[in-house]
C-alpha cells in the first residue's frame, strides 16, 4: 500500500481532524495578534534580517547557529517585512500538515482507529499548538523529521527512493536542529537491524542510502563553513556551548518558569577565547570531555536534575502565560485551568506513551521509537533540559500510547511480569522527576 493510499485510508475522520487542528491554530493566531518576540525568538529573526538584506547568516554572541529555521524566516521577511503574521500562519499550516504523518505513522503501527487517536491528540496537544506561534524552531522541525520518518516507515517495504527522501528529509530537519543529523546513523542502524536476517544484507544497501541522502542538504553548507572559516564544521558551532552549560560545577541552565533563568549563562570554568568559532567550539568540547572524564560522579549526580527540567510539568506556553508575555493577560483562574489543561495532557502523554512502548505486544517501529527517545535522553544527560526540548519527543510518545485510546488494554493486561516491573519503575521514576518541579508548576494553586 503506498503512503497516498494509506492517507486516503483516513477518509473523512482524518480531514475532519485537520480541519479542526487548522482551526485551533488559526483561532490562537488571531489571538495573538501583534504579540512580539522574546528571548531567542528575537535573535533568530535578527539573524533572519541579515539573511534577507543579503548579508549572510552571521555568527551571535560567537556562536553559528543551524542556518534552516534562520533561512525560513528570512524567507518570511522577504514576502511580508517584518510582520510576523506571516512565519507564524505558516508554522500553523505546517503544524496542520503533520497531522496525516501522524495518522500514516498510528496506522502503519497500531492499525486505522489508533492512527485517527494518534492524529486526534497531535491536533488538540495545548504545546504543540501554542508553538505554531512561537518563533522557536520546533514547529518547523518536527515537520521535517516526522515526514522523513513517515517515509522510512510508511510503508512495510521501503524503496531506495523513499529511503533517499527520507534522507533528504532528515537533513532538512538537522539544518534546523543539529540533533537529526546524529540520529540519523542509529536509524539506519534500525534499518538493518529490525529486518529478518536474510533479508539484512539488501538493507545495508539502503541504510548507506539513508545517510547518504541525509548529507545531500548539509553538504552545500559544510562547504560554505570551510570557505568562511577556513575550518571543517559540517553544520554549527554550539555544540561546545551546550556542553559548557552542561558540564560545569555549578547547575545547569533552564529558562522555564520558576528558575533563575541566567544562573548559568557565568560562572564556572572560563570559556574558551580562540578568534576562530570552529577553534572556540573544538576546545569547548576538549574541555567539557575532561570535565567529564575528572568528574563523573558529578555528571552522574546531575543526570535527574536535567531530565527534571527535560521533563518537567510545565511549558513555554504556561510560562508565556505566567510572565504576561502574551496579549491577553491571564487572570489567575485562567491561569490555573490553562496549567490543568497543557500540564494535564504532557503527564497524560507519557504515561500512556510508556505503557504502549513496554506492556503492549511487540509493534512495528517500536524499536526506533524507543531508540529516538533514548537518543534525546542521553543527549539532554550530557547539555541540559528544557521543556521545549521535548517537543520532539511528544509525537512519538502519543503514538506509542494511542492504541490504549481505542481499547487495547487487555493486551496490556497480558504482558508479563518482567515487562510489568520494568513499566512501574519508569512511571515511579517519572513520577519523582515530576514531584522535583511541581512547586514551580502547580504554585497557582496555592493561596496569595
Amino acid at each position: 500500500m503506498t503512503l497516498a493510499r494509506q492517507l486516503a485510508g483516513g477518509g473523512r475522520p482524518l480531514l475532519g481532524l485537520m480541519a479542526l487542528a487548522l482551526l485551533i491554530r488559526l483561532t490562537l493566531l488571531a489571538m495573538v495578534t501583534g504579540m512580539p518576540c522574546s528571548h531567542d525568538q528575537c535573535d533568530y529573526l535578527d539573524l533572519a534580517s541579515g539573511v534577507a538584506a543579503g548579508l549572510g547568516l552571521a555568527t551571535h554572541d560567537g556562536y553559528l547557529w543551524p542556518p534552516g529555521f534562520i533561512a525560513f524566516l528570512a524567507f518570511c521577511k522577504a514576502l511580508a517585512g517584518d510582520n510576523l503574521f506571516a512565519p507564524r500562519l505558516l508554522q500553523v499550516l505546517l503544524s496542520t500538515a503533520t497531522v496525516p504523518l501522524i495518522f500514516i505513522l498510528g496506522r502503519r503501527f497500531h492499525g486505522r482507529p489508533a492512527g485517527l487517536a494518534a492524529a486526534a491528540v497531535f491536533a488538540v496537544y495545548p504545546n504543540l499548538v501554542g508553538f505554531t506561534h512561537l518563533l522557536w524552531p520546533a514547529t518547523f522541525y518536527i515537520f521535517w523529521f516526522l515526514l522523513g520518518i513517515t517515509l522510512l516507515l510508511g510503508l512495510e517495504a521501503p524503496s531506495r527512493r523513499h529511503v533517499a527522501a527520507a534522507g533528504i528529509c532528515l537533513g532538512l530537519a538537522a539544518l534546523v536542529r543539529g540533533q537529526a543529523l546524529y540520529f540519523a546513523p542509529l536509524a539506519a542502524a534500525w534499518l538493518v537491524l529490525s529486518a529478518a536476517r536474510e533479508d539484512r544484507r539488501q538493507r545495508l544497501g539502503l541504510a548507506a542510502l539513508l545517510i547518504a541522502f541525509t548529507l545531500v542538504p548539509i553538504l552545500p553548507w559544510s562547504v560554505r563553513n570551510a570557505a568562511t572559516f577556513h575550518r571543517f564544521l559540517i553544520l554549527d558551532s554550539t555544540t561546545g556551548r551546550n556542553l559548557y552549560i552542561g558540564t560545569n560545577v555549578p547547575p545547569p541552565a533552564n529558562w522555564d518558569y520558576g528558575f533563575n533563568e541566567r544562573r548559568r549563562v557565568h560562572g564556572g570554568r572560563e570559556r574558551c577565547g580562540e578568534a576562530n568559532i570552529v577553534d572556540a567550539d573544538r576546545c569547548e568540547v576538549r574541555n567539557a570531555v575532561a570535565f567529564m572524564v575528572s568528574h563523573p560522579g558529578l555528571m552522574l549526580a546531575r543526570v535527574p536534575l536535567k531530565w527534571a527540567d527535560l521533563l518537567n510539568p510545565s511549558s513555554f506556553v504556561i510560562r508565556h502565560a505566567r510572565l504576561d508575555k502574551y496579549p491577553h493577560i491571564f487572570s489567575r483562574p485562567e491561569l490555573s485551568l490553562l496549567t490543568v489543561v497543557a500540564a494535564g495532557a504532557w503527564m497524560a502523554v507519557a504515561i500512556l506513551g510508556v505503557l504502549g512502548l513496554i506492556l503492549l505486544p511487540p509493534w512495528t517501529g517500536r524499536g526506533l521509537v524507543i531508540t529516538l527517545l533514548l537518543y534525546h535522553l542521553a543527549l539532554h544527560a550530557l547539555t541540559f533540559g528544557m521543556t521545549r526540548f521535548r517537543l520532539p519527543m511528544v509525537p512519538f510518545l502519543i503514538l506509542a500510547g494511542a492504541p490504549l485510546l481505542v481499547g487495547t488494554w487487555r493486551q496490556m493486561a497480558a504482558a508479563g511480569p518482567t515487562r510489568r516491573v520494568v513499566a512501574a519503575g519508569v512511571l515511579a521514576a517519572l513520577l519523582a522527576l515530576w514531584i522535583a518541579r511541581f512547586p514551580q508548576v502547580f504554585d497557582v494553586f496555592l493561596p496569595l
